[in-house]
């Protein structure tokens, strides 16, 4: 009497083998490979199509305005603008130019020019700076200090609200 064994998928005949390629390949994905995971603060914000990286945060005074940096690339696939951020650590949130000017309304900086957008052209990234154009939350919520972690929420015009978190540097000015 010649019985056959049952077929197995794709011609295993070995049953361990199929479930070894599965864990070696997850394990090669969940970050054993040879390149780093992303941290995850950048998690969030690749499900957007907007990737924020290189976030920082720190008080510009001992009771604010906190100056945002960062670098934002726009993986969209279309043109978008950023039009302003907000964190629960402060009750408005904006993009501003240094400039030669006065002081900027709701800000009480010397040198600092609210903007009303900037243009993120597809598949390019823009990076905000101190000296060129930053995030600035004022009228702070709550106190903030050194080495505490906010978040802070990029706006766009048609890409969704992207949301970081962000460590406050020690530091002030």
């Amino acid at each position: 009497m010649n019985v056959e064994s049952p077929r197995r998928p794709f011609g295993w005949t070995r049953p361990g083998a199929l479930l070894s390629v599965i864990l070696v390949l997850g394990l090669g994905s969940a970050g054993c490979a040879a390149s780093p995971r992303p941290s995850s603060s950048v998690l969030p914000s690749l499900m957007s199509g907007m990737v924020v990286t290189n976030a920082q945060a720190r008080l510009m005074a001992a009771d604010g305005p906190i100056s945002v940096t960062a670098t934002i690339t726009n993986a969209t696939g279309a043109d978008d603008w950023l039009v302003g951020g907000s964190s629960p650590a402060a009750s408005t949130g904006g993009i501003y130019a240094t400039c030669a000017c006065g002081t900027a309304a709701g800000t009480g900086l010397a040198g600092k020019s609210p903007m009303p957008s900037w243009l993120i052209a597809s598949t390019q990234a823009i990076e905000l700076r101190s000296g060129a154009g930053e995030m600035l939350l004022v009228g702070l919520t709550q106190p903030v200090s050194g080495g505490q972690t906010i978040s802070v929420t990029f706006k766009f015009t048609h890409a969704p609200p992207t949301t970081v978190d962000v460590v406050v540097a020690s530091s002030l000015g």
